[in-house]
């Protein structure tokens, strides 16, 4: 009896210490986290992206209604232990849209991911200008590994001067552009985030002509 015991309690230390190794250094998508840490408002911010890269860095982000703040978001990748993740591939973390407003974010060459592998601390950032075009009102996921982040969405949206998303600014942005500057206000033409389309949103669009993926 006291040997089947012993026996019972081997493997159940046995399958307690496999569980344990398969969730060290697995990205766990509830436990990693992402985070605006230059900014304490509430407000939403607005990126401008184009897709030559030639648009701001998270840094010099709009403020949605007016002004401008620091959007650089910090992504720390955790194991299922809690335990950071150094080396975390930069090409498995990426953004995209968390709803369908828009045509979403459309990178170049697909996903618009970190910066750099994750460090000894398990973080990485999104703070380089981004290769993409597309649009969307709609908050920020980060994603890890295919998985977005169920500890919470980052409070940030994206514009371009390619509004269709194709990888192009040519005449057929151009064209849905002065819809937009003729007519009701969309989020996709206003370009400094400041709530109207004019001139100054015009200019963004003229500079941006035939900028493209390289």
């Amino acid at each position: 009896m006291v040997l089947r015991k012993l026996m019972v309690l081997a493997v159940g230390v046995l399958l307690i210490g496999s569980a344990t190794l398969a969730t060290a250094g697995v990205p766990d998508p509830a436990l990693s986290t992402a985070e605006m840490r230059a900014y304490a408002g509430t407000t939403t911010l607005s990126m401008f992206n184009m897709p030559n890269g030639g648009g701001r860095a998270f840094a010099n982000a709009f403020v949605v209604g007016g002004g401008a703040a620091d959007a650089t978001i910090t992504l720390t990748v955790r194991d299922g232990l809690g335990a950071p993740i150094e080396f975390f591939p930069f090409e498995d973390c990426w953004l995209q849209s968390a709803g369908t407003t828009g045509t979403g974010l459309a990178a170049c060459g697909g996903n618009a991911t970190a910066d750099f592998n994750t460090d000894e601390l398990g973080e990485t950032t999104f703070a380089n200008p981004l290769f993409a075009g597309g649009w969307y009102t709609d908050a920020t996921q980060v994603v890890i590994s295919g998985d977005p982040l169920t500890s919470g969405d980052v409070n940030l949206r994206f514009n371009s001067p390619d509004i269709n998303g194709d990888g192009a600014t040519n005449l057929t942005d151009g064209g849905l552009f002065t819809v937009v500057l003729f007519g009701a206000y969309e989020y996709k033409a206003d370009y400094n985030a400041d709530g109207v389309c004019n001139i100054t949103d015009a200019g963004y669009m003229s500079a941006a002509l035939g900028a493209g993926c390289p």
